[in-house]
């Protein structure tokens, strides 16, 4: 946790397009939808949805991002663990996850209190870096990227269905 706690505080702000935010929002979520951010660091995506009008909560494990948020951002981010949010059930129209799920020892059970926070026909979006980036679960960083087939199975156990996948980095070949 330590490893991304408040580090590269430099005062910078998102790109006006918003990066990966920016355009998983405007893909997927409509404008005025309840938005939960994973995995919300120091807030920067949580002021950019909201300023883009979605009722937007953020989490973190990082006490220090908390601080920064509060400090600099104005923006109260929530310090919980997003595997047992105790946030409401059916309260979320989409959540985001950009680079959270590969950090996670538990992908599936992080997959089932999304599940059990999305309202029905709620969208969950995740980004994560391609499965040549594991670290066999040496450091906190990328504990598992899965493989596209690993990532569908992951969600189909946790009770989402259309599943869609996107690449955008290296494309990795997969035994029948």
């Amino acid at each position: 946790l330590e490893s991304q706690n408040g580090r590269g505080v430099d005062g910078s702000e998102l790109s006006e397009s918003g990066d990966t935010i920016g355009h998983v929002l405007s893909t997927f979520v409509p404008a005025g939808q309840r938005v939960l951010i994973l995995g919300a660091g120091r807030g920067q995506e949580v002021v950019f949805a909201t300023s883009r009008g979605y009722a937007t909560t953020g989490l973190s494990l990082g006490p220090m991002n908390i601080e920064i948020a509060r400090e600099t951002l104005s923006i109260p981010l929530l310090f919980r663990d997003a595997h047992t949010s105790l946030l409401p059930s059916g309260n979320f129209d989409a959540i985001i996850g950009i680079h959270v799920l590969e950090h996670s020892w538990a992908p599936l059970i992080l997959l089932l209190e999304c599940a059990r926070l999305l309202r029905p026909a709620g969208v969950a979006i995740f980004e994560t870096p391609s499965s040549i980036h594991h670290t066999g679960g040496r450091f906190l960083h990328h504990v598992l990227c899965p493989t596209p087939r690993q990532a569908s199975g992951l969600f189909e156990k946790a009770g989402f269905v259309g599943i869609q996948q996107f690449s955008s980095g290296i494309p990795i070949a997969e035994a029948d």
